[in-house]
């Protein structure tokens, strides 16, 4: 039985293989799908052969696809999806409306009732294209989450081949602040699964002690940030613009992601005395969220709102832009979850060395960012004095100048995910037939 580390007839040392498991994987235009993409680029250059199981792309609705090749040494491989009734955003299947829509939106309550994945339909095909894997074909099964259901098969596939299992996080699963159902739940499928796992990767130390509150620390974690790749941003040109131009692009989900306070700030830097002209864009699917905010202000002269286009594009109007505003949320104080929540947009602004105007809570994590990398300044929501003084300083070239935001290109953050990748290979006593 070949494993990592062992050599093959010509003496070469044998490149450990990876099993990744992950729902959202290019070509689905999903953001989660940039992580994903990212982790299996970094890898891949790190040495590391890497199969990836993932909804096939015939599969995926039209609107969700954007062409995306993976790299040279990742195989893919495409699976079937049942259940397409309880995704129709993602996957194709029966009309959405009429009858259908009725009928999938009872399916969806009960499946949200019973706690299940509404991605429960793609579990039995991914688990069923493992099976051509046996003991000594794989050396360490990764998972991406959410969906969860993808790290229950981590723990199945892992035992087929004889090694161990890495999960990594996205968002929470118990304790999830910002879904209903989850927020005040500790699941125990989740608990034997985060205990039995070789290590927990997650995307920010908030997270990870959160984590440690509900199922105890790990003994093996590691904080693997979203970051940006530089290559991916080179060949984006930026659109010029004759005002100081103020670009927002994302979702809002009120009440605690309301835009109703940054369009009041807006207001206030409006009636200033400051005679230098700017305008504010938004790009994304809020655009009524935002509309009726600027209306109740009137600041519609001010404000340009763009229905959602294309990533390339966003990432155009963003680098020609002279401040990005990201918000996480309108709270002063975020409980210890809500202050790991790290928009992912952030670092391709970082990459895009954009100056930055931060709105979250004073415990966010998104401030100890923004402390080693500069660029930019942080607010909580009700600080409007502040945030229009900022801009003002940032209209005469007075912003804070950026020190280190290579801090989150994947290229150091492939390094540590590989260091700790490798440490997790057949970690003893963590093999998931092992019960803790």
């Amino acid at each position: 039985m070949a494993r990592a580390g062992d050599s093959d007839e010509d003496g070469r040392l044998r490149a450990p293989h990876l099993l990744f498991l992950a729902y959202y994987f290019p070509p689905h235009r999903k953001v989660a799908c940039l992580r994903a993409r990212h982790l299996v680029n970094t890898l891949v250059t790190h040495g590391w052969r890497i199969s990836v199981i993932t909804p096939a792309a015939e599969y995926l609705r039209e609107e969700t696809v954007e062409e995306a090749s993976p790299p040279a040494s990742c195989r893919i491989i495409g699976t079937r999806h049942s259940w397409q009734i309880l995704v129709p955003w993602i996957i194709k299947g029966p009309s959405n409306t009429g009858i259908w829509w009725a009928l999938g939106g009872l399916l969806r309550s009960l499946a949200i009732w019973l706690r299940l994945d509404l991605e429960i339909g793609w579990q039995q095909h991914a688990l069923a294209a493992a099976r051509q894997f046996r003991s000594g074909d794989v050396d360490l099964v990764l998972s991406s989450g959410s969906p969860w259901c993808s790290h229950q098969l981590a723990a199945l596939i892992a035992k087929q081949c004889s090694c161990s299992y890495v999960l990594d996080y996205r968002d929470l699963w118990s304790g999830n602040p910002h879904v209903r159902r989850l927020r005040n739940y500790r699941s125990r499928r989740e608990q034997r699964l985060y205990r039995n796992a070789a290590g927990v990767i997650t995307i920010s130390q908030a997270m990870r002690r959160r984590q440690a509150d509900l199922f105890g620390e790990h003994v093996k974690a590691a904080v693997i940030t979203n970051g940006f790749d530089a290559s991916d941003l080179h060949a984006i040109r930026p659109v010029p613009s004759r005002k100081f131009t103020i670009v927002y692009a994302g979702r809002f989900i009120p009440p605690l992601r309301s835009a109703e306070p940054m369009i009041r700030m807006l207001k206030k830097l409006d009636a200033s005395s400051e005679s230098i002209p700017w305008v504010f864009r938004y790009f994304g699917p809020s655009d009524e969220h935002i509309k009726e905010s600027v209306d109740r202000n009137a600041l519609s002269s001010r404000v340009e709102i763009h229905p959602p286009v294309p990533r390339e594009i966003v990432l155009e109007e963003s680098k020609a832009a002279d401040l990005a505003i990201v918000q996480t949320t309108i709270n002063t104080i975020d409980s210890l979850a809500e202050s790991g929540i790290i928009t992912g947009k952030i670092f391709e602004l970082l990459g895009l060395r954009v100056p930055l105007l931060v709105i979250a809570a004073e415990n966010s994590e998104l401030r100890s960012i923004l402390a080693t990398t500069g660029g930019g300044a942080a607010f909580v929501a009700s600080d409007h004095d502040g945030m229009v003084s900022y801009i003002r300083s940032c209209m005469h070239g007075y912003g804070i100048p950026y020190r280190d935001p290579d801090a989150f290109s994947w290229p150091r953050l492939g390094a540590q995910l590989n260091t700790f990748l490798q440490s997790c290979l057949n970690e003893p006593g963590c093999l998931p037939d092992r019960r803790r």
